[in-house]
């Protein structure tokens, strides 16, 4: 695991276009990080990772300004301690985004429930 420290400053950021997936998953997680945002593109989210630091990032792969999966190594650069988790409908694509150095990846459509599941593993829970 990347973020052995997860669980001492809860701070989530969702990468997705779709914003009625960001206000689904702010309601399911506000319970368990103490801040969470919503980018909705790779370069909004870019900025968001710099200044917020999350310690997980549940990044969308089709994005209307790129590809998740191939800008990944930029979010891993930008904060290299957080648990990145790609959220894709291209079943896939899951082996290379582990391969890019995702800690997860979860088919859509979303399942809250693998979600929470995902982030309780990268929060060593």
């Amino acid at each position: 695991m990347k973020n052995e420290n997860v669980a001492d400053v809860p701070r989530v950021l969702i990468v997705d276009d779709e914003i009625e997936i960001g206000i689904l998953l702010k309601r399911a997680l506000r319970k368990r990080f103490s801040v969470i945002e919503h980018a909705l593109s790779i370069e909004e989210g870019l900025s968001l990772a710099s200044a917020l630091k999350p310690n997980i990032i549940l990044l969308d792969n089709n994005l209307p300004d790129g590809s998740g999966i191939e800008r990944l190594g930029d979010f891993i650069n930008v904060f290299p301690l957080s648990n990145i988790i790609v959220v894709s409908a291209m079943t896939h694509l899951g082996k290379l985004a582990l391969e890019k150095g995702a800690f997860a990846f979860i088919e859509k459509p979303l399942s809250v429930q693998a979600i929470l599941q995902k982030i309780d593993e990268a929060c060593g829970a």
